[in-house]
């Protein structure tokens, strides 16, 4: 007899556990995909209020490969992309390294020499 294993497959914690709520009602609930995600967004969200940092955006995409014909264009997704100082910064919350994120992070830095990409290393 098989008994339920309430652990994810992948080792993720629970959705209730990797959520944003915001601070007021009109603000929306954010959905992150690891624990260290969500609490890199909030220490970002306290830089933005205090004014450290400015323009936060969620998971920007730059596109790495054109699509040629039928194929679809190749993107990199960031977690954050902010500003400071007057430098544009994307960063990218990872717990494991992977080869696909090795690859297209490396097309990323020579396409897009004026952004500073961050690694944060959980």
């Amino acid at each position: 007899m098989r008994y339920h294993d309430p652990r994810n497959k992948y080792g993720v914690s629970p959705i209730d556990q990797r959520t944003w709520h915001g601070l007021f009602h009109w603000e929306r609930t954010i959905y992150f995909d690891s624990k260290a995600e969500l609490r890199r967004f909030c220490e970002l969200y306290l830089l933005q209020e205090n004014g450290a940092i400015s323009g936060l955006i969620l998971q920007p995409r730059f596109e790495i490969a054109p699509g040629i014909d039928n194929v679809a264009p190749m993107y990199y997704v960031g977690d954050f992309f902010y500003y400071e100082n007057g430098k544009k910064i994307c960063e990218d919350v990872k717990g494991r390294i992977t080869a696909k994120y090795k690859q297209s992070i490396k097309r990323a830095k020579a396409l897009y020499s004026y952004i500073n990409f961050v690694e944060v290393k959980v």
